[in-house]
């Protein structure tokens, strides 16, 4: 069988590859570059957990409820504002970003979202300065999104797995497991140097360098914004499957330095 025969038959097949990108990470993004948009005045806390998917490249947004976050540490959980958007598209993005950060990717996200109040902008990503641009589009009339909108924005992100109501919910015994495996005993380890034997007289100038175990389980679930805002690095396309922005340089993809930007 020749090549393009070989192509022909695998080709239905193909599209099924391509790892679908859930409604919640399609939600919870400000819009695509270029695509003018306006925010609501109004803007509502939540305690939420972000888990990054590295490899498809996009971010997932777990609300949790109040009484569930009362019992989780708060090393695992943030508190986030979510900014209501509303597209010339007619679309409902909610965006949560940390009002508190220091970060440049966030900070200018607020900026955006703040100048969108008032008056239609569209956004572009300056990766080489880290940070979102907005342009303020003039004679562009958006129609406000309707309450019933924005609820069936909620529910599309948000049903099922997305709104942790109990400490049962998978993600926090994941993060239950993670914790447990962060309490590592110390094994003090002496070096050949050093290390006495029966009998041995050990002098006052004798030293004792003592090595910890490296825990074998790290803390990981989440990736904070102060240190990496992967939404802004991995541009995603607005239909099903994920796509990379072509326009940026990849070939050296994201290493450790990323994450402390």
């Amino acid at each position: 069988m020749s090549i393009l025969e070989r192509l022909k038959l695998g080709s239905s097949e193909i599209a099924g590859l391509k790892k679908a990108m859930p409604d919640n990470a399609k939600i919870c993004r400000l819009p695509e570059n270029d695509m003018p948009f306006k925010c609501l005045p109004k803007t509502m806390s939540a305690v939420v957990i972000e888990k990054y998917d590295n490899e498809a490249g996009y971010k997932l947004t777990y609300i949790i409820d109040l009484e569930v976050a009362k019992q989780l540490s708060a090393s695992n959980i943030r508190v986030k504002q979510i900014h209501t958007l509303y597209t010339q598209s007619g679309e409902v993005r909610l965006v949560f970003i940390d009002s508190n950060s220091k970060n440049s990717w966030p900070v200018s996200a607020l900026e955006t979202v703040t100048v969108a109040k008032e008056q239609a902008i569209s956004i572009s990503r300056n990766h080489d300065a880290k940070v979102y641009e907005y342009k303020v589009e003039d004679g562009i009339e958006i129609p406000v999104c309707s309450d019933e909108q924005v609820e069936a924005a909620f529910d599309a992100a948000f049903q099922g797995e997305y709104y942790i109501q109990s400490l049962d919910h998978p993600m926090v015994r994941d993060l239950a497991k993670k914790d447990s495996g962060s309490v590592v005993l110390v094994a003090e380890i002496k070096s050949d140097e050093t290390q006495s034997q029966p009998g041995d007289i050990v002098t006052e100038n004798a030293k004792t360098e003592t090595f910890l175990v490296e825990p074998e389980l790290v803390k990981a679930t989440n990736v904070d914004d102060d240190d990496f805002d992967l939404m802004a690095a991995l541009e995603i396309t607005s239909d099903d499957s994920m796509g990379l922005d072509m326009n940026m340089d990849l070939d050296d993809g994201l290493s450790l330095d990323d994450l402390k930007m």
